[in-house]
């Protein structure tokens, strides 16, 4: 009796064993494929005989059409190409300028990564800046402009904006910053005397 019991327990763990390290995957046609999970992320699959090593993503392998199906997953060791973007300059300083001038800067920038550049969404700091940038991708090595105008009405004195690009660089945003004195003018009440 106790020899059954423990025969029973024992094929119980060798089977529970067995199904968290082999998975089924039932393809459109109705066949199946034994997909065996290693420690070390190797997958094998049984049905077509082949081994992959992927660390970062999910593989479902159908007979026949050997379908491959993979999800890449968001990792911190994800070391992929990366676009990167590099400006000219990033900081400008308009100097001294008088109130209700629109003053307006172009910054240059190159894309010095492997992959294509994309500029998601540029913001200004308030509503006195307004950015302007290429909506289509920059390929590895072009160029490219971010166009700031600032409008300086209403805004005496020491002034300075950003201007937030969202980017699919590795740090994800960059910004840009620009810097004016503004000169108040001189409000006049009622006519003036020639």
């Amino acid at each position: 009796m106790k020899r059954n019991l423990l025969l029973v327990v024992t094929l119980l763990w060798a089977f529970t064993a067995c199904d968290s390290k082999s998975k089924e995957s039932q393809t459109e046609n109705g066949d199946t494929t034994a997909v065996t999970v290693a420690a070390d992320n190797t997958k094998e699959s049984a049905a077509n005989n082949n081994t992959e090593n992927n660390n970062n993503q999910t593989v479902v392998s159908t007979t026949g059409e050997n379908k491959t199906e993979s999800t890449k997953s968001t990792n911190e060791n994800d070391n992929g190409p990366k676009a990167s973007i590099k400006f000219e300059k990033m900081t400008h300083d308009f100097g001294e300028i008088t109130e209700g001038t629109v003053a307006k800067y172009t910054f240059n920038f190159t894309n010095s990564g492997d992959v294509p550049l994309v500029i998601k969404s540029a913001r200004g700091s308030c509503g006195c800046t307004v950015p302007d940038w290429p909506k289509e991708p920059i390929a590895p090595g072009k160029t490219g402009e971010i166009k700031v105008q600032f409008n300086s009405q209403g805004k005496p004195g020491t002034q300075a904006k950003t201007v937030t690009l969202t980017t699919n660089t590795a740090a994800g945003t960059e910004v840009l910053n620009i810097k004016a004195q503004v000169k108040a003018v001189a409000k006049v009440n009622g006519p003036v005397k020639k």
